[in-house]
């Protein structure tokens, strides 16, 4: 195995307790026969007896409200932040240009002035039409010729004639 391995082991596993059966043995193989992995494992137990010899410090009660006082004012600048943040998300959703929304509103202004105008064409060959039945109309009742030329006469034609 190679030592690289088990210094890994060593340094996270081996010194807890939390290897399997099967990685104990091949750490204890490896251990028999490599010198520098036993002064590194020598070394970590010294270091373990160390920390579990120091003794706990309190930190002065001052330490722990400045702690709470910051906690308290990043939690409140955050709380703003989401709030700003929503109402920004918000607004660019609804004031955003969207090229779908911009094509399609300018496609039904076209289709909308296209109806309207051919309605109003319609209506003006309607009432042309109309106008022009009147004439014929009067040219069969009263047998005027000159009034059915007058009457579908256009205007060029009115000042050739």
């Amino acid at each position: 195995m190679q030592c690289k391995k088990i210094q890994e082991w060593l340094k996270s596993d081996h010194l807890d307790g939390e290897c399997s059966p099967k990685e104990q043995k091949q750490i204890n193989e490896h251990l028999a026969k490599c010198a520098p992995c036993r002064r590194l494992e020598k070394e970590l137990q010294a270091q373990r007896v160390v920390f579990n010899q120091a003794k706990q410090l309190q930190p002065p009660e001052y330490i722990w409200n400045n702690i709470r006082e910051a906690i308290a004012a990043e939690n409140l600048e955050n709380t703003d932040c989401v709030r700003s943040g929503i109402i920004e998300r918000l607004r660019e959703l609804i004031l955003k240009p969207r090229p779908v929304f911009v094509l399609s509103s300018a496609l039904t202004t076209v289709i909308l002035i296209t109806v309207l105008t051919s309605a109003v064409i319609h209506k003006k060959q309607l009432a042309s039409q109309e106008n022009g039945r009147e004439i014929l109309a009067e040219y069969g009742l009263n047998g005027d010729s000159e009034a059915l030329l007058l009457g579908l006469g256009t205007s060029i034609e009115e000042y050739f004639l």
